[in-house]
């Protein structure tokens, strides 16, 4: 049996908000399955994990926890992506729509690679 969620002040009590994606989800005709994106770390000069593998038209998303900017880049024949400066806590999503083999570079941080399969 479902409970009715109370709004008291603004904030619904006693239910989680992932709970009530859930519930609207599931009234909308959606499965269980939860999208979750894949999440790159940049710290200390250093992509975290090395390597994602992801299927077509996946996200990645990349977060700077370094106290210093990032520059990302990939150079591909079917994909090009520049990001600019990425200052430090500013989170960065790249959609990969073309399946192949990528490395994504730092342009500041020479030594900084990534490798992305899209499947």
């Amino acid at each position: 049996m479902v409970q009715m969620a109370r709004r008291t002040h603004g904030r619904i009590r006693g239910w989680t908000t992932d709970g009530l994606a859930l519930i609207l989800g599931l009234s909308l005709g959606g499965s269980l399955a939860w999208a979750s994106v894949p999440v790159v770390h940049q710290r200390n000069k250093v992509f975290d994990p090395g390597r994602v593998e992801i299927p077509r038209g996946e996200s990645v998303q990349f977060t700077n926890e370094d106290p210093f900017i990032h520059h990302l880049y990939i150079e591909s024949p079917n994909f090009t992506y520049d990001s600019g400066d990425q200052r430090p806590g500013r989170m960065i999503r790249i959609t990969f729509d073309q399946p192949g083999e990528y490395v994504l570079k730092c342009a500041i941080h020479l030594k900084m690679q990534l490798e992305i399969s899209v499947k």
